[in-house]
């Protein structure tokens, strides 16, 4: 994936400044919008609870700010170039992000659970993190070929031993799965290939996460 630049977008430095100034004067209608709300309320009383709903925080601003976005969006073809173009970059940020091995590296159990789910969702499979509390030895569901596949994952420090896919492959007879992956950051030891060999169980460390996160380019 590239990243994208202001020419993509037939955009300048000059029109990226004029977009974060329109932006600015928006964030500053919309707090106007808020104390104008509680000003007229106050005055009025209880008769005016719709105008102090859609003025009052958390949401008044909010509505008012991204109601007064796409207006100008519709309205001014550049900022709406610029909106666009500063997406487009936030997309590619979380994309390269995510191909350093330092950022799977520091997740926590639960967040490496998570983030590992959400890319074999972006991957097109329909992929769901389990409750902590009646996981059951499965971290992950995905579907993969028409079969539920459990999913465990290993945040460890160090390489996954043959204890884990014992574990994995006892999780997937209970469930009658015919397949499992077995995940980890750190890698594994020589006995876990050897003794998860035949067994219909995938190996992912952290090259192969990396690679499946490339695919999204």
């Amino acid at each position: 994936m590239r990243k994208p630049s202001p020419a993509d977008f037939q955009l300048s430095e000059t029109t990226l400044d004029e977009a974060k100034r329109i932006r600015r004067v928006l964030v500053i209608l919309a707090l106007a919008w808020t104390v104008i709300g509680f000003s007229v309320g106050a005055h009025i009383g209880k008769e005016a609870w719709p105008l102090i709903v859609l003025t009052v925080p958390p949401y008044g601003p909010f509505i008012f700010y991204y109601a007064a976005k796409a207006t100008a969006r519709f309205l001014l073809p550049t900022f709406g170039r610029a909106v666009a173009y500063e997406a487009a970059v936030q997309r590619y940020e979380q994309w390269w992000t995510r191909t350093q091995s330092s950022f799977w590296s520091s997740l926590s159990g639960r967040a490496f659970e998570v983030e590992l789910a959400n890319l074999y969702c972006r991957l097109g499979f329909n992929a769901r993190v389990t409750s902590q509390d009646t996981d059951k030895g499965v971290d992950i569901w995905i579907v993969k070929n028409g079969h539920r596949i459990p999913i465990q994952c290993k945040a460890h420090r160090r390489p996954v031993t043959p204890g884990a896919v014992r574990e994995l492959y006892g999780t997937m007879q209970h469930f009658g799965a015919p397949a499992g992956i077995l995940a980890s950051v750190s890698g594994f030891t020589r006995g876990v290939s050897e003794y998860a060999a035949g067994k219909g169980i995938e190996l992912v460390d952290l090259s192969t996460i990396i690679s499946l996160q490339r695919r999204l380019e």
